[in-house]
């Protein structure tokens, strides 16, 4: 049985997929459409730099027209993205989601990205109590 007092290393996806900041919108899209996933880090030089979602991809999709796919990555990540530490406890990590209504939490440790832990995560984590 899962502890209530959890931490987000018993519940993050590990090693998430990622794109360079130099990737293309187009590469992005490909990406999280195959992978079927909705949040998707951005690493420049293997450093975490921010991260893009699904929403931020229809948003830009909507406001630049046909050119959009040929935009950087760096052209619609969010910079200040949300992270927290692999031993956070989940109940801190997703009151601070809640909070700030934000759909994940980048985990890093000693400034390498570790994992992702998204609300997916965490309903995930909440069927095993």
């Amino acid at each position: 049985m899962t502890n209530a007092n959890g931490t987000i290393s018993e519940s993050m996806t590990a090693f998430p997929h990622t794109i360079g900041k130099e990737q293309t919108l187009e590469k992005a899209e490909d990406m999280m459409r195959d992978l079927n996933i909705r949040h998707l880090p951005v690493l420049h030089a293997g450093k975490l730099v921010g991260v893009i979602t699904q929403r931020d991809l229809l948003l830009v999709k909507a406001y630049t027209g046909q050119e959009w796919g040929a935009q950087k990555a760096s052209e619609a990540l969010i910079e200040d993205a949300f992270t927290c530490a692999p031993t956070d406890k989940i109940k801190d990590v997703c009151r601070t989601m809640g909070e700030r209504k934000i759909g994940c939490a980048l985990v890093v440790e000693a400034e390498n990205l570790v994992g992702i832990f998204t609300w997916v995560d965490a309903l995930r984590f909440i069927s095993k109590l």
